[in-house]
């Protein structure tokens, strides 16, 4: 029995997709830098008006979420369908999980190896630094 062309569009991506996706990125640097260059210009300059820069900065985000949106439905439609994008973003929030488990109380984060290091490896206790008088 031979494949049919709706066989062929649910295991491969379709032919427009990588020419959508370079859109979208592109667009979605573009729209992500000027709403950076607006906050920035509105933090530290005066060359915007404070009566435009809800507006200058709120129309890129706008367009970005909807340019990050068509791209990560690019990446969607060219995930493999044996690996489909919902299975890495599981894989990436449980990474992330990782991560913010090896935060420590003051905010900064200590990564933990995931296999323990060999004893050449190990690391040895700092001792601290003696503190001078005056």
């Amino acid at each position: 029995m031979g494949t049919t062309e709706r066989d062929c569009m649910s295991t491969s991506m379709s032919a427009c997709t990588p020419r959508m996706a370079i859109w979208a990125a592109l667009l979605s640097v573009l729209f992500a830098a000027s709403f950076s260059l607006v906050a920035l210009a509105a933090n530290f300059t005066t060359l915007i008006p404070a009566i435009w820069v809800n507006p200058l900065s709120f129309a890129p985000s706008l367009l970005l979420a909807w340019s990050y949106l068509v791209l990560m439905a690019c990446v969607l439609d060219a995930a493999p369908p044996e690996h489909p994008f919902p299975t890495m973003a599981l894989a990436l929030a449980g990474e992330f999980r990782r991560v913010a488990a090896a935060a420590s109380d003051d905010g900064r984060l200590r990564l933990q190896p995931r296999d323990p290091p060999g004893p050449e490896l190990q690391r040895q206790p700092v001792q601290p630094m003696p503190v001078r008088a005056r």
